[in-house]
């Protein structure tokens, strides 16, 4: 289960650093890429946790999850302090996990995952 978490984990930081961009000495200046690595981070963490917490309902977990990455890339978008390359790639990721985030939401079921998302306190796809 550790292993598992240590994997996810590390698929966060490396998403973190692929929205925010490989090549941050060209992109942007150290600490701007810092800053939305950072906020991506701590935005993906409540989702992952508690898409961890789901156990072996996988629609669940995969729903929790996709949400988390569709609504940090969204924010992610919406920052000053990237360039316009990582705006576009966080707009694209966006996109992608949005679809997939709905998909599992009506395979797991809308009301499930809504009692989901209001035990712990996280935001949904809407408004987005």
């Amino acid at each position: 289960m550790t292993r598992w978490i240590g994997r996810r984990a590390a698929v966060i930081v490396m998403s973190a650093a692929l929205a925010v961009g490989g090549m941050t000495a060209v992109a942007a200046p150290a600490s701007a890429a810092s800053a939305a690595a950072t906020a991506f981070s701590n935005c993906v963490n409540p989702y992952l946790s508690t898409s961890n917490l789901a156990g072996s309902n996988d629609n669940l977990r995969k729903a929790i999850l996709y949400t988390g990455y569709a609504r940090c890339y969204y924010n992610m978008s919406q920052r000053s302090d990237i360039t316009d390359q990582q705006g576009i790639d966080a707009k694209n990721n966006f996109d992608h996990y949005y679809a997939w985030a709905s998909t599992y939401i009506i395979k797991t079921g809308v009301s499930y995952y809504q009692q989901w998302l209001n035990k712990y306190k996280l935001l949904g796809l809407a408004g987005l």
